[in-house]
């Protein structure tokens, strides 16, 4: 955009006499009042600009604390990323004003050429092709300054709105990251709660077990002055369902493999872990009950070595059971998420043996 060099009007020139002309003087206002005012408003004129995005929304109850930690990390590797670049584009903008200056400083300084052009319009000694280069100096260099100074403006007014708009997405990142922090200590600390919780359970459960081996070992230490016939009585009166049923029990219990677990749900869609057992004894005409505690409560204790189809198998502080089906598996419903299925005995900690 540049329509000449920059040639230079010494004060010393024979024309500076004139430099005080009225008309000269007035015309150099007037310009350069304006290509003040075009840099003031590019630098202090902008309106501020909407941000662009939206707060971001996340469902931190489907996250893990590791997963929105790592999550924060990207915010805030983001928050850095728009901090830099606004800094940049500051940066920019300060060396795009002082080019605006240095024009308003060339129409301040420059008074002169106008003063020069005016007289060599008057000067009779000069050459027509003389009178032309000074007058062709004086433009070429108004325009240069002119120019830069206008694209200069332009380009501070497309930062302006730029470094606007950062600012909008750095106060939603500000909230974003706040949220994504408070999220992440809720989470961490409910996270820890539960594995407190879990392991509390897992050493009640493996106390009971071995208070329950305990006492089965003093009973044997007690009954074993008893005659056989006692004994056999003994071994009868705990029996309690034949083997016809105990399979029934557990044929049942395989038939619904793969059905969903639902808490409360005794069938036949779905089931829960005593839902399960319930609607299994009852395929065999046996009634019990749909609570574990109380399943506990009403069935006969076995030893593992007397464990036959259909016995019961209790977990986690008799809050779980499962039914054996021989071969050292148990048929249980597990939890929500999961179905009916096949699952090793020693799952988990085992509380006692059950037989209806």
């Amino acid at each position: 955009m540049r329509k000449g060099s920059f040639v230079p009007i010494e004060n010393n020139s024979p024309h500076a006499q004139h430099a005080g002309h009225p008309l000269i003087r007035r015309s150099i206002a007037i310009v350069g009042a304006g290509l003040l005012g075009v840099g003031g408003a590019a630098v202090f004129g902008a309106t501020p600009a909407s941000a662009d995005s939206a707060p971001t929304s996340v469902d931190y109850s489907e996250m893990s604390s590791e997963e929105i930690q790592t999550y924060l990390n990207d915010l805030t590797d983001e928050f850095g990323n728009v901090s830099d670049q606004v800094e940049s584009w500051e940066s920019q903008i300060k060396r795009e004003q002082e080019v605006v200056d240095d024009a308003a400083e060339t129409f301040d300084t420059h008074t002169s050429a106008f003063e020069v052009a005016a007289d060599t319009l008057r000067d009779d000694e000069l050459s027509l092709k003389q009178k032309v280069s000074d007058l062709y100096n004086v433009n070429n260099i108004l325009d240069e300054k002119k120019d830069e100074a206008l694209d200069a403006s332009d380009t501070i007014d497309e930062l302006e709105t730029d470094i606007n708009r950062a600012h909008g997405h750095l106060t939603d990142l500000t909230d974003d990251i706040a949220t994504a922090h408070a999220a992440y200590t809720s989470t961490k600390k409910a996270e820890e709660e539960a594995e407190r919780e879990k392991k509390e359970l897992a050493e009640e459960a493996e106390a009971e077990r071995k208070a329950a081996e305990e006492a089965a070992e003093e009973s044997e230490t007690d009954d074993s002055g008893s005659d056989t016939s006692e004994a056999s009585e003994s071994t009868d009166d705990t029996a309690g369902h034949d083997a016809q049923t105990g399979n029934a029990v557990a044929d049942f219990a395989v038939a619904q493999i793969g059905k969903p677990y639902v808490f409360g749900a005794t069938g036949p869609d779905a089931f829960d872990c005593s839902g399960l057992v319930s609607a299994a004894y009852s395929s065999a005409g046996i009634n019990v009950s749909g609570n574990t505690w109380a399943l506990w409560d009403q069935t006969s204790s076995v030893s593992r070595d007397q464990l036959q189809a259909g016995d019961l198998v209790f977990y986690n502080g008799q809050s779980h059971v499962g039914i054996y089906i021989g071969g050292g598996d148990v048929v249980h419903a597990p939890q929500p998420g999961e179905s009916v299925k096949i699952s090793n005995v020693d799952m988990m900690a085992i509380d006692g043996y059950k037989r209806a």
